[in-house]
């Protein structure tokens, strides 16, 4: 059975406080995390991400703390540049964890599936 942590690391993410951060010009959030506040380059949040919940530039209106998965991964539009990037964020830490877990319990699943384990116990 898979656990929480055995996903993240499989996966190279991080669970990640948002404390602080800014707005880029082209409407980027720019996070500063709990876990990494000692010289670490910011959380790039995407613009349409922090749309999704409803936060924007033209409001300034992000809710601090808020939670977010995080990784270094390339930069879409300059091959060969990474940097620190959400793939996903929540407005609070529990909201996170339940996901997480969701995600755990399913992919056990599919692997249970996948081993057979569920058909034989089927067929009894």
């Amino acid at each position: 059975m898979m656990t929480v942590e055995e996903m993240l690391i499989a996966e190279n993410l991080e669970i990640l406080t948002i404390v602080a951060g800014r707005f880029s010009a082209a409407g980027n959030y720019l996070g500063i995390c709990k876990e990494k506040e000692n010289g670490h380059d910011p959380l790039h949040i995407y613009k349409a991400q922090m749309a999704y919940l409803d936060w924007t530039i033209d409001l300034d209106n992000v809710e601090l703390p808020f939670a977010a998965l995080g990784r270094w991964q390339e930069v879409a539009n300059r091959p060969g540049n990474i940097r620190f990037t959400a793939t996903a964020i929540f407005k609070t830490m529990g909201e996170l964890n339940r996901i997480l877990q969701i995600e755990v319990n399913l992919q056990n699943q599919i692997n249970a599936i996948n081993s057979g384990v569920i058909n034989d116990k089927l067929k009894d």
